[in-house]
């Protein structure tokens, strides 16, 4: 079985996607952390030095090896990864797809410690910042939508993840 997280940042994707992973028994990988592994690089860095363009070429990469690869694993994606190329038609048709949904005002809250690790964000603040998320998933949701499943990360409960666990094994049948 092979599963992918996807949603916007700061959702919960790799925090709750490792708890998911391990209720499903899979092994579980961080697409932007394999990326800046194998870069030797963070995001930013990639961003800054190599631009978005080689970033998505190398995520889509990543991405089609983990989908043709035989055997079961848990992909958490990054943010804009469902947005670029065939990405979410790969993801769609060789596995269950699962979209970690969280309001925008949550979002910021979670990610404004961490705004100058996300290249998107970089110098916003305050109603800058709600106003470009909320806007920038606005942009994204109609990629997001296609998943199988939709999870609600602003109660993650262990019954809650228990209870997506249950519903991706169904979708997996």
């Amino acid at each position: 079985m092979k599963v992918y997280i996807i949603g916007y940042m700061g959702v919960g994707k790799t925090t709750l996607g490792k708890k998911l992973a391990k209720a499903l028994g899979l092994p579980f990988t961080d697409l932007d952390a394999e990326i800046a592994r194998m870069e030797n690089a963070s995001i930013a860095t990639i961003f800054a030095e190599k631009g978005e363009t080689y970033f998505r070429e190398k995520e889509r990469d990543l991405l089609s090896a983990f989908a043709e690869k035989s055997g079961s694993g848990l992909l958490s994606t990054g943010g804009g990864a469902p947005v670029h190329f065939d990405n979410m038609d790969i993801m769609l048709n060789s596995g269950t797809v699962v979209w970690f949904t969280l309001v925008p005002g949550a979002i910021a809250a979670r990610v404004i410690g961490s705004k100058e690790k996300r290249p998107i964000l970089k110098g916003l603040s305050g109603d800058d910042l709600l106003r470009r998320i909320t806007t920038h998933l606005a942009e994204r949701s109609p990629y997001y939508s296609r998943a199988h499943l939709r999870f609600d990360t602003s109660d993650s409960n262990p019954q809650k993840i228990t209870t997506l666990a249950d519903a991706i094994r169904d979708h997996s049948k």
